[in-house]
């Protein structure tokens, strides 16, 4: 007799099917083979697997630094712009930031790229800009057109740079400002031959530092201790180049048989 449904109608059965495992609808199941993986299948899996934990420890390091980033505390992006770790495409985007202080650390930075440091020497903050001419890592392009600021905390900043071209220091040796005088006559990297022309400044502040720098030349330091400046003379005394004869003659002067200390 038919099944028939709660509305009369015929209700359709469905058999199921047995015997061939691999006819549709079985609800036979094959167990797959339980050999254990050979020793270099499980070492490549060892290295897949621990190419993704790097993966997942990049992704996240990546993304506390953008965290950082976005964050209204200025504390962070300055500390962030000031590390030496700090990638060049993290210093890009810091180096627009709206606080003065983190463009004024990643001007300084040594990781800056070069091009990113032309630009931030335009920078209207004259402190950005001073951070550029210190930085070991400026361009030499760069360097030199920031010697010619008219913004001394800028051009007092380049012409101390070490890496500043000799010929740049020789000619801002003559500069009318006796500051601009006194910070080439100190710079590490000045010559001897501008040296020896900052020895007869007519300023005893440049003449000072010509007596103390290691580069001057012993001619110039035997000028120097006549200097009727005295701390000019003391120091041109105390200089290891200063040569011999002059030191007798200032040991004599000055009444001591000891070497000027």
């Amino acid at each position: 007799m038919p099944l028939t449904s709660s509305c009369g109608t015929p209700r359709r059965v469905t058999a199921r099917r047995s015997g061939n495992p691999d006819s549709r609808g079985s609800n036979q199941y094959v167990r797959p083979s339980q050999s254990p993986p050979s020793p270099a299948a499980r070492s490549a899996t060892t290295r897949q697997l621990q190419r993704h934990i790097a993966d997942l420890k990049a992704q996240l390091e990546a993304a506390q630094q953008q965290l950082r980033l976005t964050r209204p505390i200025g504390e962070d992006r300055y500390h962030l712009a000031s590390s030496a770790s700090c990638p060049p495409d993290t210093l890009r985007l810091l180096a627009h930031d709206h606080t003065d202080s983190v463009r004024i650390e990643v001007a300084g930075n040594r990781r800056t790229p070069p091009e990113l440091l032309a630009e931030l020497a335009r920078d209207p903050k004259p402190s950005v800009a001073a951070n550029v001419a210190r930085n070991p890592s400026c361009p030499l392009e760069t360097l030199a057109q920031l010697a010619d600021s008219d913004i001394p905390q800028v051009w007092s900043a380049t012409v101390r740079n070490p890496r500043l071209p000799p010929e740049r220091l020789d000619r801002l040796a003559a500069h009318p400002n006796i500051n601009v005088r006194q910070e080439v006559a100190s710079n590490t990297s000045c010559p001897p031959e501008t040296l020896g022309r900052l020895a007869a400044d007519r300023s005893a502040r440049v003449r000072i530092n010509v007596a103390s720098h290691q580069h001057t030349p012993p001619a110039a330091l035997a000028r120097l201790i006549q200097d009727p400046n005295p701390n000019v003379a003391r120091c041109a005394a105390d200089h290891p180049d200063l040569p011999r004869a002059a030191r007798a003659m200032w040991q004599l002067a000055h009444g001591s048989d000891q070497p000027a200390s």
